[in-house]
């Protein structure tokens, strides 16, 4: 069986891209300002500061990680969103993307 895929709907792909961005971002940020936090808190040690500051830049890395991911998930549903709607048009003009779907 041959199908034909018409169009997405946009909000639809909005809040999966949106998901799966904001899930891969916070996972991603997490370690990305786990590590930067772990640089950052080593400077004010290495130069006589006190281990506070340390322990501040390591949590506001984290933050910041988790904080960016969120963002970059956004950011990402917005272009799923725009490649959607580019989709759609091409796909209006030209046809569709062709599925064989075989039957068990």
């Amino acid at each position: 069986m041959e199908y034909e895929v018409k169009r997405f709907g946009v909000v639809s792909v909005l809040k999966i891209g949106i998901a799966m961005g904001v899930v891969i971002g916070v996972f991603c940020g997490l370690f990305y300002g786990l590590f930067m936090g772990l640089i950052f808190s080593s400077i004010p040690a290495s130069m006589g500061g006190s281990s506070s500051m340390a322990g501040l830049g390591l949590v506001g890395g984290m933050v910041l990680g988790i904080v960016g991911g969120a963002i970059y998930g956004v950011f990402i549903g917005i272009f799923y969103a725009i490649g959607a709607i580019i989709y759609n048009f091409a796909a209006g003009k030209i046809g569709g993307i062709k599925v064989e779907i075989k039957e068990q």
